[in-house]
């Protein structure tokens, strides 16, 4: 928590690793939706258009959709820093996105002081393809991991379809 990390839990802006990694798993067999609990807890946004007229529920999946350069982005961080004076992990999921891109990422929650409850999960537009393609699913073992703690997890994943592409190329 609080740094740009890959999905080997290698610092990526510093090239620390980290000793008290833990190992999980990525694929895991889903909760069946009978014994999921009922959405019924509020995720304020901050951003009181949305919060007003699109009610978000923790537990609930969300979609944001727009063309090139709409803002998407900046709402999701703003989403993450409205979160900072609460318990919630928020974990940004940055795909193959620039070295640069994500520093500035890094610094807009730092100087904000949402960093500290915020992982940033990076896999860089030069990484391998396997890389690109696991990062979301192990930002979503980490997430899983944390609610299993009792924790409420914002998961934010930018960006799908530059994911989508690099699946499409191999297959």
């Amino acid at each position: 928590v609080g740094h740009v990390v890959d999905m080997f839990g290698e610092d990526r802006l510093s090239d620390h690793i980290f000793k008290d990694r833990i190992k999980l798993n990525v694929i895991n067999i889903p909760t069946p939706i009978m014994q999921r609990t009922a959405v019924n807890r509020p995720l304020y946004t901050g951003i009181t258009g949305i919060d007003l007229l699109y009610p978000i529920g923790r537990g609930q999946r969300q979609l944001i959709l727009g063309s090139k350069k709409t803002g998407k982005t900046q709402i999701a961080l703003d989403t993450i820093v409205n979160q900072k004076d609460s318990e919630m992990i928020c974990i940004y999921i940055a795909i193959g996105k620039t070295k640069k891109e994500v520093k500035q990422i890094y610094k807009e929650l730092f100087q904000k002081g949402a960093i500290r409850n915020t992982i940033i999960l990076t896999a860089f537009q030069d990484d391998c393809t396997p890389q690109l393609l696991l990062t979301p699913q192990v930002g979503l073992s980490i997430a899983e991991y944390y609610m299993m703690q009792q924790k409420d997890v914002l998961v934010v994943i930018d960006d799908l379809s530059k994911h989508a592409d690099i699946y499409r190329e191999i297959n």
